[in-house]
């Protein structure tokens, strides 16, 4: 047999499924690596901490003296109850009225002061107005008048040039130096006035306020002057705010309760004198209640203001809903915890404050990551912050990848609020060779549990 032939038998038999003796061949088949699966579950909802509490009104008013004086009387006692604007007592005025009278008496007093000083100063600016006028005046007065001394000053000197000549007789002469004389004369009597309205204006020997133009100096001496009635204005304004402040007070005598509910305690009797601040009665408003309670040190970070609480009191079956309505801003240094309150809806009749109540506090993470599986089916056992949390889900026998979104391992589980869904099947323990959209075989759970898995 030719090599050729022997190559096309060969061939031959590759294409029908025989072997060189002419016997079937058994056909090779793909192999499906085996997988147990579980399926997505909602996270169990399970308290994150148990703490005693108690049930407290928020709503609790104390009812302070607003001012020093006698109680003129009392309107309520102790377990009264009082609506909102209820008067509740009334304190005695005389003191303050007596003061605001003086008040009053003192700003009319400071009023007309205020008046004979307007009076005075406008007075005043018209008088220094005047010196201002007069002195501008003589200004003018003594530029004419050195004019004057100076044409008499050169009369007389051609007199005197004359005379030599013969050209002027004796008499003539004198009248000349008479008239000189008067001239310097004058020119003195007005610089010595000039010097006395300087003076009596505060004026320097070189200030320049006599050539300032009228208007603007009236409007300084306007500013200079009435700088005293603007003094008094402020003490005007001072004793009117007294004032008002007085009327306030007396107003305030007739003590209204600022709440509705129940008088805890009254402390004065009628005709005692109370300081400002000192309490006068208690409030409390039974209706609104609320739970208080503790979060340790180390749990806060794990509640915020809106987490979920329920909680139940003494020997009573109901549990009520709630959720943090305020964590107190500091730490309590004794218990090692924050002071917590929260919401406390639909009560009933019978509890009071300062009952005993166990609250549960639910965690941020039970009600952001509703969802859960074992931390078995992560592919990657510890995911970081830059390492995603990925599952194989089945879809149709085959396995894709699956991210968890905001998913958080917490002990044998894994918590998440989205990627997969309630009822979901995942693989669990994921072989390493496991590759995106590999078709498996799921493992019947008495296989696995009889051991007859290969994974």
């Amino acid at each position: 047999m030719t090599a050729p032939f022997v190559l096309l038998l060969s061939l031959l038999f590759l294409s029908t499924g025989c072997d060189q003796d002419g016997n079937d061949r058994p056909a090779k088949t793909d192999i499906k690596p085996k997988v147990r699966t579980v399926v997505v579950e909602e996270t169990k909802r399970s308290p994150e901490l148990v703490s005693p509490g108690t049930l407290v009104s928020r709503d609790r008013r104390i009812v302070s003296s607003p001012f020093n004086a006698f109680v003129e009387f009392l309107q309520v006692k102790p377990g009264q109850s009082v609506s909102p604007g209820e008067t509740i007592a009334r304190l005695n005025t005389r003191e303050l009225e007596t003061e605001l009278e003086i008040l009053r008496q003192q700003l009319a007093r400071v009023q007309t002061e205020r008046e004979r000083t307007l009076v005075a100063v406008r007075q005043e600016i018209s008088r220094e107005k005047q010196k201002y006028i007069d002195l501008q005046r003589l200004e003018i007065e003594i530029g004419r008048q050195r004019r004057e001394v100076e044409s008499d000053r050169e009369d007389l000197q051609t007199a005197l040039e004359l005379e030599q000549s013969g050209g002027i007789s004796e008499k003539e002469l004198s009248q000349h130096r008479e008239n000189l004389l008067r001239s310097r004369e004058v020119l003195e009597d007005l610089g010595l006035r000039r010097e006395m309205l300087r003076l009596s204006l505060k004026l320097g020997p070189d200030s320049a306020k006599s050539t300032t133009p009228l208007s603007a100096v009236e409007e300084q001496l306007r500013g200079e002057l009435e700088h005293g009635v603007h003094i008094i204005d402020r003490e005007i304004t001072e004793l009117e705010i007294r004032i008002e402040e007085m009327v306030d007070k007396i107003e305030q005598s007739s003590i209204e309760a600022p709440i509705g509910g129940r008088i805890t305690f009254v402390d004065p009797s009628v005709g005692e004198y109370l300081q400002r601040g000192e309490a006068i009665c208690g409030i409390l408003n039974p209706e609104e209640l609320f739970v208080q309670t503790y979060i340790p040190e180390s749990r806060i970070p794990h509640f915020s203001e809106g987490s979920s609480v329920q909680f139940q009191f003494f020997n009573e079956p109901t549990v009520y809903e709630g959720r943090i309505l305020y964590l107190f801003p500091e730490i309590d240094s004794q218990r090692r915890s924050i002071p917590v309150l929260c919401s406390a809806q639909d009560l009933p009749d019978s509890v009071k404050p300062g009952a005993y109540v166990e609250v549960r506090l639910y965690s941020q993470l039970s009600e952001t990551a509703p969802l859960s599986l074992p931390r078995e089916t992560l592919l990657l056992p510890d995911p970081s912050e830059h390492q995603a949390a990925e599952v194989f889900v089945l879809r149709d026998g085959r396995v894709f990848k699956a991210r968890l979104k905001d998913a958080q391992v917490r002990e044998n589980r894994v918590v998440f609020s989205a990627g997969l869904s309630p009822g979901d099947t995942v693989v669990l323990q994921p072989p390493q060779s496991l590759r995106e959209g590999a078709s498996v075989e799921i493992i019947p759970s008495q296989e696995y549990e009889t051991g007859d898995s290969h994974v």
